[in-house]
């Protein structure tokens, strides 16, 4: 695989660690070296190798020196509990386990040569449980294709600080972006601000950043997805001089999908056009449909691979949706997010978009309370700076924005834990949180 990197001036930085830069020519040989001390461990094409895919540079040419010798890594959340970690190797079929710092790879009593050179992804779970998403090299380049020039990196390479999980392909695009464009990828544990063009965060580390005015001088691209941003949080961005691009992708689809421009005009809210090699639909119920180069294989399950693919070639990505007049695409929320509430469609998202909108609402996520007369209300957990209006000031601001059974039954701030330890929120730990607060 290296191979096809070898026309670049392999002096240049290939990753930036402890603020000093290692070159590809040195990055490529540290590969190289890993690959045969893997072989000589029997790893052969077509094992799958699992490890815990920690933000380090060992986890990096681990994950290389797979592919060059067309093993299939599967990379696994450093969050990850030791007693879950079986489940999830039994789920990868996983013939070894390996240490990326001390390269001991446990044999494990399944060996199974699948097909060499694949990537093994879990899901971000949105939809529930995590899918094992199988993806190619192929599927990462194709991605990378359709965006670095938009993301001004095929004119000018630049350093990209990995501030996203390697584990997920938020970060592992970000890896084949650098590869494709000889950029440098700088390591968040300890790098030089001057040196960042480029960085990709969810809205979570977006408002810490500029809550801590954290400057990087050099910026020329902040790319910002993985969950929907609320208006004013975008506006505060705007306001310090950030240049932000929204993207809406998948790990299906081995990262972006659409990306707004450096010229568009990001308010109202909407997530861009398709980048080149994407195609976007809607089905009949308004849901989107994608296809594209950078499509996955399918999902691995005990039964094979399965793909799912309606009318021959488009992915149900079981997000709703629609285009401006435009060619913009703007996002409405999950398929399975929705509940009903007196007979009435509710859409958790619709609600957090208009709380957004409010001075000093920083995000919100609505989830459903059991209720007697209607079925399921919403409860609004809210982000806010400043003191907390009441129901009844919030009901108020909401009234032009919402129609009247859409109107939160109640309003809890954002617990300070899931604000201090997650990137990104999940409803599932917020509803069980209101289940507690019910019940107390």
């Amino acid at each position: 695989m290296l191979q096809a990197f070898a026309q670049y001036n392999l002096s240049s930085p290939a990753v930036w660690v402890d603020q000093r830069a290692i070159s590809y020519q040195e990055l490529f040989n540290e590969v190289n070296k890993v690959a045969l001390e893997l072989t000589k461990q029997g790893i052969l094409p077509g094992h799958r190798v699992a490890f815990i895919a920690n933000i380090q540079i060992h986890s990096i040419v681990l994950f290389l020196a797979l592919l060059e010798i067309q093993a299939t890594p599967c990379l696994l959340s450093p969050r990850l509990p030791l007693e879950q970690i079986p489940e999830y190797l039994q789920k990868a079929q996983a013939s070894f386990y390996t240490d990326p710092h001390s390269l001991i790879s446990q044999k494990r009593e399944t060996i199974s040569l699948q097909n060499s050179g694949e990537i093994l992804l879990f899901t971000s779970g949105s939809s529930g449980t995590p899918k094992l998403a199988v993806l190619k090299p192929q599927h990462f380049l194709e991605n990378a294709a359709g965006s670095v020039e938009q993301l001004g990196l095929l004119k000018k390479p630049g350093c990209w600080l990995l501030s996203v999980p390697l584990f997920h392909v938020s970060g592992l695009s970000i890896l084949f972006r650098c590869l494709q464009t000889a950029s440098a990828i700088a390591l968040p544990s300890d790098f030089s601000r001057e040196n960042i063009t480029h960085l990709s965060w969810v809205p979570t580390q977006l408002f810490r950043q500029l809550d801590a005015k954290t400057l990087f001088p050099n910026l020329r691209c902040a790319l910002i997805g993985g969950a929907p941003i609320g208006a004013s949080l975008l506006q505060k961005a705007q306001e310090a001089n950030l240049p932000l691009f929204l993207t809406y992708g998948m790990t299906e689809m081995a990262s972006q999908i659409t990306m707004t421009s450096n010229e568009d005009t990001l308010l109202p809210l909407h997530l861009g056009k398709a980048l080149p090699g994407r195609e976007i639909r809607f089905s009949q119920e308004g849901e989107i449909l994608v296809r594209g180069a950078c499509l996955f294989t399918g999902y691995d399950t005990e039964q094979g691979i399965y793909k799912p693919l309606i009318e021959g070639s488009w992915f149900p990505t079981g997000d709703l949706g629609c285009v401006d007049l435009n060619g913009n695409l703007h996002h409405k929320g999950r398929k399975d997010h929705l509940f009903i509430s007196g007979g009435e469609n509710i859409y958790p998202e619709a609600i957090e978009r208009a709380l957004g909108t409010l001075p000093n609402v920083l995000h919100a996520i609505v989830v459903p309370q059991e209720d007697v007369e209607f079925g399921q209300r919403p409860v609004a957990f809210v982000h806010i700076q400043g003191d907390m209006p009441s129901k009844e000031e919030f009901h108020e601001k909401l009234s032009s924005l919402l129609p009247r059974f859409s109107l939160p039954v109640q309003f809890l701030p954002l617990p300070q834990e899931e604000i201090t330890k997650s990137l990104k929120w999940t409803r599932s730990s917020l509803t069980q949180k209101l289940q507690k607060i019910r019940r107390s």
